[in-house]
Formats: structure tokens, C-alpha cells, sequence
């Protein structure tokens, strides 16, 4: 029986047995879970790719959601990005109730005609009125990390999966630099024929054994620190994620069951933390009492598989948390894992470049779905003046840009498939009308027939349940 090893018990370690458990038989896994590390619990959103694996795993959602505390998500609300006090909605998409053609040439007739995306998209609409439609939407969930990770260590023990409570200390490696064993500080050595580096940012074998250069992303993503200052609930729920634009970054806010998870992204190339925190009292007319202050480094590494190690989650990558893009990019890796299984325990070296490859292209154009998010019309501060002329899209990105102010824009200029996640061109286009910059029209060859949409806008399904009555619902 081949032994995986899994080093990390956070969501993406737990995410990465549990997966392995359901797509490979008759093999051992075991997960190392630190002593002294912890999850970093600023509260996750999620996107409809997690909802997918629950129900891949057998894992009961409505289970999921009472026992985490967690809440639905339709999409995220961006509010006040072009310094306008408006917002706009990036939702799921909803091939659910129309064919996903047929729903890229409604978008187009609503901007060909000046329409707010706002009250014409379905989800966007319920959104805003606080309400949930599970039958008629897609949806994703928010989470608190802690419970998480306790629920899905509760589920995998049930499977098999073994759990060692201890500190990792080094590797064993032998003549070919594969890794053979594991020591750990007070057990034994632990043999694995596979690793998996779950261990976060401190990256400890993908970096600090094996030497993977980290690609920073720092030229490109300006925001490297964030003040986390999550809050109790005291005002009605909301079923998505809210993010805020601010004169330095933007600020995150996400609703759990008992508490808003809450934060602001910045770039401290322009202020400190006190100041930071100053423009979120103002922001939020309140004292903050109790929050704490995180560093960290977008990117990815050049490499997550070398050897027999491949390093997955924070371990891999880190990019701003704008779309929620950790959990996505964690689930894409496995899913295309699954092609590559039957190289897993070989020497194909062939084969791990094409993984990482996928690996690197992936989040480089997820990494270009975010810059697109700055290319804003706010001039307000510093910041966002010198936003255009400190920071260039890239030529990949230029030419998305390009086609969208003129309007010749297709699913062809964006999808990759050399990728295993990724953002295609309704996801586009709900940024890029956000922030207006489509200045022309689509062509369109037929007449659309709007009242087909205006149909699905007035379902008024028995299923429309507000946030809060669903939850407690479940309860």
C-alpha cells in the first residue's frame, strides 16, 4: 500500500486528504498537523467550486453550513470602486436558468441599451434584498476557518485518514533527493512514497527544502498588509461578500452566523498601519479595540510539484483575496491532479512540467483577473494617481482591455486551456461594466427578446427565502 503524506491540517491540507481519499483506493494517508501553527481564521468566502466538492465528498452542505457557523454567498458586491458611491454585483452565473450563450447576449443587449446589470440579473437582485434561491442560482458558502478544519478532521478520521498531532522537524531524502521519510519532534521517522506540502506560507519543504524560487507578483498586485478587525453581528445578514474600495486598498467583509469577518487590504508602500487603521475607524465610525496586523507576499512558486512533493494551498500560492480565489485555485489543482494520478509515484519528469506548467499559467491569468479589478476612475489619494503609471497590465491582459472598450471582446481572447481554474467572460464582464469601461457597443444579430429574461426576473419562487430565515431554518 503506497503512504501519502500530508503536511498541514488547515483547510487546504484537509481539502487535499480528503480528496485523495475519495479519488484513490487502497492507499495510506496521513495528515501532520502542527502543534504550534494555526490557521490564520480571518473568516473564507468561498466560490460554487467548494459547494461542488462537498457534494463530491458526500458531505451534507446544510450540515456543513450549522456546524461552521457558515452563511450562503450569491457573489461579491464591489461598492464605491470608481469613487462613485455606486456598486456593482459579480454573481455566479446563471446557466442554471438559461443557456450560458443565450445569457452572454443578454449582457450585451443590457449594455448595449444602457440597463443596469443591478436590476435586470437575477441573482444580483435577490442579492440586494438580503435572499437566497438554492434551486435557481449558483452559490458558494463563507466559512469560519477554525470549525472548518475541526469538521473536516472529524470526517476524515471517520474514512481512515490518520492524524498525528506533532511539529514538523526535516526530511529524509534519498540518493535521487526524493523524499523517503519525515521526522517530526516527538515521533518516530514517518515513511511516505508522496508528500504534499500543506504548510502555508512557511512553505517548509517546497521552499525551505527544496530552494522553489517564489514568482512575487509585488510589481503587479500592489496590496501586501492587511488590519483584520472582524466584529460582532448587530445588523441584518447578508448572503454575499461585500468588498469596499478605500483610498489605499479595499476592505473585505464577510458574514458568518455570529460574527461580519472583516479587514482592510492595503498597500503599505502609502501608509502605516496606524493610519490604516484611522481610515477604517472613519469608515466605520467606531473605535477598533481589538485587531491584528498581517504581511504577506502575492505570488506563486515556479514549481508545486518537484520530486515527490507538490505543495498545495498558501504553500503554493497567494494572491489578494478580492475574489476569494485560495479555495478555487486549491480545488483546480486537485481536479487536475486526478489526470496525472496514474504518474503520481513515478519518475516522469515530462509530466510534472506539464502540472506545473498548468500550475503557472493559471495563476498568472487569475493574477490578471485581479489587476482588473484596479483599473479604476478613483483619484483620490496618492495611490490610486500613480495606480496606472507604477503598475502595467500585462500583454495578455492589455488585449482583454483592449477588446472590452471596443466591444469586439469573445470567450476565445480569455479562455485558456492550459489552465485548471480560472475566470471566463461573463466573470469579465461583470468587472469591466462595473467600472465602466466598455465605451462602444456589441454587435448583435437578431432582436434580443428581453421578455424571456424579464420572465426570470419575476419568478417569485417559493424557494426566495431571506438569509436569516434560511439559517435559522437549519438550526
Amino acid at each position: 500500500m503506497k503512504k501519502i503524506v500530508i503536511l498541514g491540517g488547515g483547510t487546504a491540507g484537509w481539502i487535499t486528504a480528503l480528496y485523495l481519499n475519495k479519488i484513490i483506493p487502497n492507499i495510506s494517508i496521513t495528515l501532520i498537523e502542527g502543534k504550534t501553527t494555526s490557521t490564520i481564521g480571518v473568516g473564507e468566502a468561498t466560490t460554487p467550486h467548494f459547494v461542488d466538492f462537498l457534494h463530491q465528498m458526500n458531505i451534507d452542505v446544510f450540515d456543513f453550513i450549522k456546524k461552521t457557523q457558515g452563511t450562503i454567498k450569491n457573489g461579491i458586491s464591489f461598492e464605491n470602486w470608481n469613487g462613485d458611491n455606486k456598486k456593482y454585483f459579480h454573481h455566479f452565473g446563471e446557466e442554471k436558468i438559461t443557456d450560458f450563450k443565450d445569457y452572454i447576449s443578454f449582457l450585451k443587449y443590457l449594455h448595449n441599451k444602457k440597463l443596469n446589470f443591478n436590476d435586470y440579473i437575477y441573482s444580483t437582485k435577490i442579492s440586494y434584498e438580503n435572499k437566497v434561491n438554492l434551486d435557481y442560482t449558483y452559490y458558494a458558502l463563507h466559512f469560519d476557518n477554525f470549525k472548518v478544519a475541526e469538521y473536516f478532521k472529524e470526517i476524515g478520521q471517520q474514512r481512515g485518514i490518520k492524524v498525528i498531532i506533532d511539529d514538523f522537524e526535516k526530511v529524509n531524502t534519498n540518493d535521487d533527493n526524493d523524499i523517503t521519510s519525515i521526522d517530526l519532534k516527538t515521533h518516530k521517522k514517518i515513511k511516505c512514497d508522496f508528500i504534499f506540502d500543506c504548510s502555508g506560507f512557511s512553505r517548509l519543504i517546497i521552499q525551505k527544502h527544496y530552494n522553489i524560487n517564489f514568482k512575487d507578483y509585488k510589481d503587479y498586485l500592489p496590496m501586501k498588509r492587511a488590519i483584520i478587525a472582524p466584529k460582532e453581528i448587530k445588523e441584518k445578514l447578508f448572503p454575499y461578500t461585500k468588498s469596499i474600495c478605500m483610498k489605499y486598498g479595499w476592505v473585505f467583509e464577510i458574514p458568518l452566523q455570529y460574527r461580519i469577518g472583516r479587514g482592510y487590504i492595503f498597500d503599505s508602500d502609502y501608509i502605516g498601519d496606524e493610519q490604516a487603521v484611522k481610515e477604517l475607524e472613519t469608515y466605520y465610525n467606531e473605535k477598533l479595540k481589538d485587531f491584528r496586523v498581517i504581511n504577506f507576499n502575492t505570488g506563486r512558486m515556479e514549481k508545486t510539484w518537484i520530486k515527490n512533493c507538490m505543495s498545495i494551498g498558501l504553500s503554493h500560492s497567494f494572491l489578494e483575496p478580492i475574489e476569494s480565489t485560495s479555495i478555487y485555485v486549491t480545488l483546480g489543482q486537485l481536479n487536475t491532479l486526478k489526470d496525472f494520478i496514474p504518474s503520481l509515484f513515478t519518475k516522469n519528469n515530462s509530466l510534472k512540467k506539464t502540472f506545473n506548467d498548468i500550475m503557472n499559467i493559471t495563476l498568472d491569468r487569475i493574477a490578471d483577473f485581479i489587476f482588473l479589478h484596479y483599473c479604476t476612475k478613483r483619484k483620490d489619494s496618492l495611490f490610486w494617481k500613480e495606480f496606472k503609471t507604477k503598475y502595467k497590465p500585462s500583454i495578455n491582459l492589455k488585449n482583454i482591455i483592449d477588446k472590452f472598450d471596443d466591444c469586439s471582446i469573445t470567450e476565445y481572447d480569455i479562455k485558456d486551456f492550459k489552465t485548471s481554474s480560472g475566470f471566463g467572460l461573463y466573470n469579465h464582464m461583470m468587472i469591466v461594466k462595473g467600472l465602466e469601461l466598455m465605451n462602444q457597443k456589441f454587435d448583435l444579430d437578431f432582436d434580443f427578446d428581453l421578455k424571456k429574461y424579464k420572465t426570470i426576473l419575476n419568478i417569485n419562487s417559493d424557494n426566495d427565502k431571506d438569509i436569516q430565515i434560511f439559517l435559522n431554518n437549519l438550526k
